[in-house]
């Protein structure tokens, strides 16, 4: 099968339809059509499937990972990634991203697609300055799948909780937009696509 292949001089624009905007800005909320199309352009996970290479895991924030046992994988992360106002992806960001406080969403019941994907990540702990451990609850070989598909998506710690609330920020390594908070966070706009 060939290679995708871009133009060479200039890009396209491309518009995409959905039938109505995400309910949530948090990709640990929801799966269906518009969250899929719209939250994966913000947000980026420590690993990807590469569709067009035999569905591989490949790094993303992660610049590498390696089993520790069949029940922890340490990831490295790659040096300089930074979220759309030019803060610095922290290892703080992961662990609260994958984190059990996150996967219970904003009511804190456990109504979240993360808890469905990520019910065996029993935790995930700093090692280092730039490493970090997550532990299941039993041997799952395919964790590291799991981490690069939807739901496991890394944010801002400090973005989330400036907003006043789980769920209402969307903030990617590259954009940023409040959806009905009281007070826009720094760096961040409405965005009308989006505001409810």
């Amino acid at each position: 099968m060939p290679e995708l292949v871009f133009a060479q001089s200039g890009r396209p624009r491309i518009v995409v339809a959905v039938p109505t905007q995400p309910d949530y800005a948090d990709p640990v909320m929801l799966n269906n059509t518009p969250a899929l199309r719209m939250l994966s352009n913000a947000f980026d996970g420590l690993l990807r499937i590469d569709f067009s290479h035999n569905m591989a895991v490949k790094p993303a924030i992660a610049e590498s990972w390696r089993r520790i046992d069949s029940a922890s994988v340490e990831f490295t992360l790659r040096p300089g990634v930074k979220f759309h106002d030019g803060s610095t992806v922290t290892t703080g960001d992961i662990v609260f991203s994958l984190g059990k406080e996150r996967r219970l969403g904003p009511t804190r019941t456990g109504n979240t697609i993360a808890s469905q994907y990520q019910q065996n990540i029993a935790s995930v702990q700093a090692t280092g300055p730039s490493t970090v451990l997550v532990t299941t609850t039993i041997p799952d070989p395919a964790i590291d799948k799991k981490l690069a598909a939807w739901s496991a998506q890394i944010v801002s710690e400090a973005a989330f909780r400036n907003a006043g609330q789980l769920g209402k920020l969307v903030q990617g390594a590259d954009r940023c937009w409040c959806v009905s908070c009281d007070v826009q966070p720094e760096g961040c706009q409405s965005d009308p696509q989006v505001s409810r």
